[in-house]
């Protein structure tokens, strides 16, 4: 239903005047087609099952390379949104008519059956008009009589009324049933870790969290490689695991989080007459920023983050009665990893 009502519209649009005719030529029209799918659009058809399509749509095969029509149809997804360019044209010296067709759509269905829709009106409207859901034809305006002309001529006109106006953007209709859900997302990091430990350490660090349109939430486990210092004669080993909370806001295939972490911090001595160990609670408080890859369409993507956390903790490591660390006020984590997305 909601495809027929999109018809209806492409149909006035495409057709201009052509929606008043009474009789069609007994001559089947004929076109020229020219397909393409672009970056993002594999999930279309291509173009053999276009052709099939439409041809089962208007009752006979209508395209033929020798026509003097032509029906430009290009496929692509941009940003967040599916977007199919329709131009109808006539010869070298006539401007085509351009439309365009919007789906929001993660597949290609919707807008496909609006595709072969509109090129099926545009070829032969009043036969695929004759095939629409009786409920969308109801919907649409009164059909006035007028006296029968070709229809390449109606379709110039249009092309006419095409450049002189801007082509506006004609939505693919979307039910609620469609609407983007919560997403359950699972991944792991590697990393790199400055301030957590004494000098660089390695990090890993596995997650999972949902995501609903721009907002998401994480937790997280993270554990750090054991790095050493040395200490008079001796040296420190420390290592420590935390647990994580980011809350994120998302624009695009950007992300900017708030960041929580709690765990322990573990420190042993070696190399000393009695070699001590002990472990402290650490906390902290950040922010993150994320970038993914690809944006839309795939449902595993490639992870880049930059966590900076400020200590909430103070722990510290003594030796012997002697100070030897305690981890810096400011931390940085700097990640990459996999995250995929499920249940869409």
């Amino acid at each position: 239903m909601q495809v027929g009502r999109l018809a209806i519209a492409v149909c006035m649009i495409l057709s201009g005047a052509a929606a008043g005719a009474e009789n069609l030529s007994s001559h089947p029209v004929s076109a020229r087609l020219i397909y393409e799918r672009g970056v993002g659009a594999a999930s279309c058809p291509d173009e053999e099952e276009l052709r099939a399509a439409v041809a089962k749509r208007v009752g006979f095969d209508p395209f033929n390379e020798a026509a003097e029509r032509h029906l430009s149809c290009r496929v692509e997804r941009v940003g967040r949104v599916l977007r199919a360019r329709i131009d109808v044209g006539f010869g070298l010296d006539q401007q085509p008519a351009a439309r365009e067709l919007v789906s929001a759509q993660a597949d290609c269905r919707e807008l496909a059956e609006a595709v072969q829709l509109a090129l099926s009106i545009a070829i032969n409207p009043l036969v695929v008009a004759a095939r629409t859901d009786s409920a969308a034809s109801s919907e649409a305006p009164p059909v006035e009589n007028s006296p029968n002309t070709a229809l390449s001529s109606k379709l110039a006109e249009s092309a006419h009324y095409a450049a002189a106006k801007p082509p506006p953007t004609i939505a693919a209709p979307r039910s609620a049933a469609q609407t983007p859900g919560l997403r359950l997302r699972l991944g792991a990091d590697a990393a790199i870790a400055a301030g957590l430990d004494p000098g660089l350490a390695y990090a890993a660090s596995l997650h999972a969290g949902l995501r609903r349109n721009r907002l998401s939430a994480s937790i997280e486990f993270r554990a750090l490689a054991p790095t050493s210092l040395a200490v008079g004669r001796g040296s420190l080993h420390v290592w420590q695991w935390a647990a994580l909370l980011a809350p994120c806001t998302h624009w695009g295939a950007f992300a900017a989080c708030l960041v929580g972490s709690a765990g322990r911090i573990h420190g042993r001595g070696e190399g000393f007459v009695i070699n001590e160990q002990s472990s402290s609670l650490s906390a902290s408080a950040g922010s993150r920023a994320a970038w993914e890859y690809p944006q839309h369409g795939q449902k595993l993507r490639l992870r880049l983050s930059l966590d900076l956390m400020v200590a909430l903790t103070q722990p510290h490591f003594a030796l012997g009665g002697v100070d030897a660390w305690a981890p810096p006020p400011v931390a940085a984590v700097l990640g990459v990893g996999m995250l995929g997305d499920f249940f869409q």
